[in-house]
């Protein structure tokens, strides 16, 4: 939107139609001259010390004409006092050069030179003159005569002294003080109480004039007031103004300001007196009026320039007021006030070609204060401005409660222009006491003069919140009504501000003060831009909420945004706060967003730089940037760093074609994050990072990773399938069943735990991918590096009809380091390897040559206090993967009558208690200082079901090695400082070093036998055979 600078413009020319032609300069120039011979004598003066009227130095000779007991003779020059019959004063003095009875007539005279000097109640001196009057004269009191009809002519006029004082200089020398009223003739008649002519009437003094022809005026002395006036055709009334017009609003009621400023000087004593003979007109000029508003300042002692502020165009103009008293027409100037001319003067030229009728008004007053109101009537009605213009089927203002009001037109609408600003809308109005301006709708406003100008439209109505107009403000007020500090819009708003889009039920603005302008030129300047819009601080939007701009967009409920300029001068929302079903899209930041509560701040180039977006527990925020989909109570997403943080509850998912540890997938498959504190992604494509705090749950597939804190290192890859052969089951899974060959039971605590952490954010409702947002899918992410800390990664299989896992397997440490992109793992601390099978398949669960490869279901740990480094070999059928443990490792493998929780792990105990007597129970433990262990292919591991696609081919032990292997009551222990097993060819190499030798010892549980212990430096197990085998050998074989 977008304000005019006028200082005064619409509102005040008709506030000032009001403050002039209702408080006495019309009335009192049409018919000053008139109560001169009105009122005639008897009624005291008021006021101070008055100069004395000039007394007659002989009464008028009784020989030619009988009036009455008096003889009234023609003759030459005579004059007349009459005199207060309280004070002795004189009151009225009638002269004339020449005199003579009228023949034919016994109480008419004509007179030449006729002039009666009379002082009016208020003080001030009034003369009518003329070059000749024929008079009705009858007796006044027992001492003269008194006119009671009669007409004066040739050059008749009214002469009134405004500041008559016994120290005061000649008229003449004091033009500021004279009122002057010409007449080509004018009658009159006393008992009636009428004036009447229809010659042209010229009436003129330093603050006004006004020119007409036909006057016809009836006042009703019983009651006081006017009974008549009318103006038969109107011309042109100018009233000069020293002071600014617009003070007229802070005027005592009945001072009329229009005349002389002196007014308001007026005792509050007579003030109350004037108030109880209060009469109320209606004034009605017609035919045609136009009534313009001008300004002018002083350049040089001799020049001075003129500025139009503006003027009203109507059919009719109907004014309807009350005077306080009859002597409140004309106000009396002070004597004592010498203040020069005002600089700038106000002009107000009024031409109308109709009548001017002025009638009483005898409608109930609302309220104590005196009615100033005014209707300009017609189809249309104009209010030009210096920028502009308004349109409207006709306007009221009653300027006693300041309301204005504009009705529209033929086309059902009230149209504006002010310089930048279009405005249209069904009615307005505007309360001055409220400082309101309210349009009705439907409303249409259009600010600034570019093709993108700031426009808004509603539907139902809007309301403007003013400040009382400063007069010197850059772009403040709208043309007199004062600076706008408040706007708001209701019903269907749409609303476009320097190419920001808004749409909403409702909309409120909030405008900052204006500047104050320094010089002309710069308020002229102020009408080439866009005040209004440019002062715009703040808007409110609520219901059903939509902001646009370019490939931005923000909807919600409700929304509140702060306005910035932006290296062009244009208005934009630099900080955004939204509320209730948010949906933001910021393509230029590939950003979406989705939530309940949104806070942003926007850089200059209208980009989202911050969010912050927030939901509930039901219905977490949800955020996509760049390829990266964010679930969570509360996301910040920083444009300027590239990051996107969730504090508390958070879900991020990508598409990878390779498992967490880089093992290749069938396909791209979704891969989900769970934090439960935060969630910080690193946008940058250098980096790709995300980093996660908080029981961290990663999930794809069956694989899972649980963690205090992850970091995760993604890159880009373009969509492919997997390699040939690769199936959907878990690489993390096949790599552990290859490297422990069964599982552990210690590990079944820590897998409930966090299994139980996991299913809980499934139960949750873990949201499927956003679909396509923005014209494009999320690209796929291939993981380069994974950092976890305290971590456990696990995998579960299940079959139908079971919920626990048939399979599971796990690695935990306090830090693990995955580098996808060379395929290796690194853990530090204390690293355990778990895992648990519980399948029951008689192939599956066949017993092996050793321990370390037989199968069925078992409880399996592997932990080092150290490190972990697992290395994965080329993909292919002749893959080879390495692992090294290291620091005190402990291996152990149970199965059988061994196992723990055993009604857990063979659910179908319970109906067959035989099934554990047809297992193998067995019971390895192994410990060393170092571990490494190198897996392969298994083909003969087939791709059944639960069967692992890499087997252990070689294990190597090292640093004080001790192996027990408990096979029923069968026990076999080893100690030694180093240990090989290679399951190609099915034999286990037990080696002494440093000067050490190894022992192999065999014990039978259920018999106590305990065999003498095979002691040598190098000892050979064949597991096919079941034999020891060395070069020497200390001790005692027995058979």
């Amino acid at each position: 939107m977008r304000e005019s600078t006028e200082y005064s413009g619409a509102m005040s020319i008709v506030r000032n139609l009001i403050l002039l032609l209702s408080t006495g300069a019309v009335l009192a120039i049409l018919f000053a001259g008139y109560w001169t011979v009105l009122q005639g004598a008897g009624r005291a003066g008021a006021g101070g010390a008055r100069a004395h009227l000039p007394v007659a130095e002989a009464d008028l000779p009784d020989t030619v004409m009988q009036v009455g007991a008096i003889e009234v003779p023609g003759g030459g020059a005579a004059a007349w006092t009459s005199y207060d019959e309280r004070t002795g004063q004189p009151v009225m003095r009638f002269s004339c050069e020449s005199y003579s009875p009228v023949p034919g007539s016994r109480n008419e005279v004509h007179c030449t030179r006729p002039q009666l000097t009379q002082r009016l109640p208020g003080g001030m001196v009034a003369t009518v003159a003329g070059d000749e009057a024929r008079l009705l004269v009858d007796r006044a009191g027992g001492s003269g005569l008194r006119p009671r009809s009669g007409r004066i002519s040739g050059q008749a006029r009214i002469i009134v002294d405004r500041a008559a004082g016994l120290d005061q200089p000649p008229l003449s020398d004091r033009p500021q003080d004279q009122v002057l009223v010409e007449l080509d003739y004018f009658d009159f008649d006393l008992n009636i109480g009428s004036m009447r002519t229809t010659s042209a009437v010229r009436a003129v003094s330093r603050d006004f004039e006004i020119t007409g022809a036909g006057l016809d005026f009836v006042w009703n002395q019983t009651s006081n007031r006017i009974e008549k006036l009318e103006l038969a055709q109107g011309r042109r009334l100018v009233l000069h103004m020293q002071r600014d017009l617009a003070s007229g609003l802070s005027e005592t009621p009945g001072a009329p300001a229009a005349v002389s400023p002196a007014a308001a000087a007026a005792p509050a004593p007579a003030a109350a007196a004037a108030k109880r003979g209060a009469a109320g007109y209606a004034c009605t000029l017609s035919g045609g009026v136009l009534a313009g508003h001008y300004r002018s300042r002083r350049q040089t002692k001799s020049q001075h320039t003129s500025e139009f502020v503006g003027e009203i165009e109507a059919e009719a103009l109907r004014l309807v007021f009350d005077m306080q008293s009859s002597a409140g027409l004309l106000a009396e100037r002070d004597p004592n006030d010498v203040r020069g001319p005002v600089d700038p003067r106000e002009h107000l030229v009024i031409d109308w070609s109709g009548p001017l009728t002025i009638l009483p008004d005898e409608a109930q007053r609302p309220g104590d204060g005196p009615r100033r109101r005014v209707d300009a009537l017609g189809e249309h009605v104009v209010l030009r401005l210096p920028h502009g213009a308004i349109t409207t089927g006709g306007l009221t203002l009653q300027q006693d409660a300041e309301r204005l009001w504009l009705r529209p037109g033929p086309d059902g609408r009230v149209a504006a222009r002010l310089g930048g600003l279009e405005a249209s809308a069904g009615s307005m109005y505007f309360d001055g006491a409220q400082r309101l301006l309210k349009l009705m709708g439907p409303v249409w406003l259009r600010s600034g003069e570019r093709r993108d100008a700031s426009e808004i439209a509603c539907r139902d109505w809007a309301e403007l919140e003013l400040q009382p107009s400063s007069g010197r403000a850059i772009g403040a007020d709208i043309d007199g009504f004062g600076a706008v500090r408040r706007a708001r819009f209701v019903g269907a708003v749409v609303a476009n501000v320097d190419g920001e889009r808004v749409r909403a039920n409702e909309l409120v603005a909030h405008f900052a003060e204006a500047m104050e302008a320094a010089s002309a030129s710069e308020s002229a300047a102020a009408h080439q831009g866009d005040g209004l819009a440019a002062r715009i601080e703040t808007i409110e939007a609520g219901g059903d909420v939509l902001l646009t701009s370019g490939d931005r967009r923000l909807s919600c409920w409700w929304l509140r945004a702060a306005l910035d300029v932006d290296g062009a001068g244009r208005r934009f929302p630099r900080h955004v706060t939204a509320d209730g079903s948010v949906l933001l899209v910021d393509r230029q930041r590939r950003l979406w967003g989705e939530g309940r509560r949104l806070e942003a701040w926007l850089d200059d180039a209208r980009r989202i730089d911050r969010a912050a977006i927030s939901g509930t527990a039901e219905h977490p925020a949800k955020v996509r940037a760049e390829d990266y989909a964010v679930r969570g109570h509360e996301i910040d997403f920083d444009g300027g760093r590239k990051t996107m943080k969730v504090d508390g509850w958070s879900e991020l998912v990508f598409r990878a074609s390779r498992s967490l540890r880089g093992l290749p997938q069938s396909g791209a498959t979704p891969t989900r994050v769970v934090s439960r504190e935060s969630l910080v992604v690193d946008l940058r494509p250098e980096r790709n990072a995300v980093q996660f705090t908080g029981e961290v749950t990663a999930r794809n597939g069956d694989e899972e990773l649980l963690a205090d804190a992850v970091t995760l290192y993604l890159r880009d890859a373009p969509e492919e399938r997997g390699p040939a052969g690769a199936n959907s089951g878990s690489n993390m899974g096949r790599a552990l069943h290859a490297l422990l060959g069964q599982a552990g039971a210690a590990a079944a605590s820590v897998a409930r735990s966090s299994l139980a952490a996991v299913q809980a954010a499934r139960e949750g409702g873990v949201a499927d991918e956003p679909a396509p947002i923005l014209g494009e899918r999320l690209a796929r992410k291939e993981p380069v590096r994974l950092l976890a800390r305290n971590a456990v990664v696990q995998t579960n299989a299940y079959v139908a009809g079971d919920a626990e896992p048939i399979l599971h397997q796990s690695l935990a440490a306090p830090e693990i380091n995955v580098d996808i992109a060379a395929r290796a793992i690194r853990t530090l601390g204390q690293t355990s390897l778990y895992m648990i099978d519980r399948r029951l398949d008689a192939e599956e669960s066949s017993a092996g040559p050793s321990a370390l490869v037989s199968r069925g279901p078992s409880q399996t740990i592997l932990r080092s206090e150290l490190a972990l480094t697992y290395a994965l070999g080329a993909d292919g059928p002749q893959r080879l993967d390495r692992v090294i443990l290291e620091g005190d490792v402990r291996f152990r493998r149970v199965t059988g009558e061994e196992l723990l929780d055993v009604e857990r792990m063979l659910p179908r105990l319970a109906q067959d208690p035989a099934v554990l007597k047809q297992l193998e129970t067995r019971n390895t433990y192994l410990e060393s200082e170092r571990l490494e262990c190198e897996l392969r292919t298994d083909a003969a591991g087939g791709a059944g079901a639960g069967r692992s696609a890499l087997a252990l081919s070689w294990i190597g032990a090292s640093g004080d090695v001790y192996l027990r292997d408990q096979r029923g009551d069968d026990v076999r222990s080893v100690e030694t400082d180093r240990l090989e097993f290679d399951r190609m060819q099915g034999l286990v190499r037990v080696l002494g070093e440093g000067g050490r030798l190894a022992r192999v010892y065999n014990e039978n549980r259920r018999t106590g036998k305990l065999d003498v212990p095979v002691v040598g430096a190098e000892l050979l197990l064949d597991l096919r055979a079941n034999t020891v085998r060395t070069q020497r050998i200390q001790g005692t074989i027995r058979p």
